[in-house]
């Protein structure tokens, strides 16, 4: 017998979500990290979510001083610790290239739970 998730259930998931991926990568066009971030107390970064709503999101800034430049950033990834391999969410993003310490990226990552079609 297969039973169907609560709104209640989808909510403990996001709250899960919020509270267990905090680290944040950076991936260049070979998915290769070239940043990784604990974003649980850092004031770069925060989640947005309205309980009760599917959507999740994490905001942030990142700026080319904590680069090794020039770097070329193609996707963003999360995890559950510093050095787990096993990607929880991950996202392809349109070509972005630090080219000076100056520049700064801002991050809108989306996690939608459950993901409506």
């Amino acid at each position: 017998m297969s039973v169907e998730i609560q709104e209640a259930g989808y909510q403990s998931v996001r709250d899960f979500v919020e509270a267990n991926w905090i680290w944040f990568e950076l991936r260049d066009d070979n998915g290769e990290a070239i940043f990784r971030v604990d974003i649980t107390d850092d004031e770069r970064f925060q989640w947005t979510h309205i309980p009760g709503a599917p959507m999740l999101v994490l905001e942030g800034l990142i700026s080319g001083s904590e680069l090794s430049l020039p770097e070329t950033v193609e996707g963003a990834a999360l995890f559950d610790s510093e050095t787990s391999e096993d990607i929880l969410a991950e996202d392809t993003a349109t070509e972005f290239v630090f080219e000076d310490t100056a520049d700064l990226l801002q991050i809108f990552f989306r996690i939608e739970i459950p993901e409506v079609i």
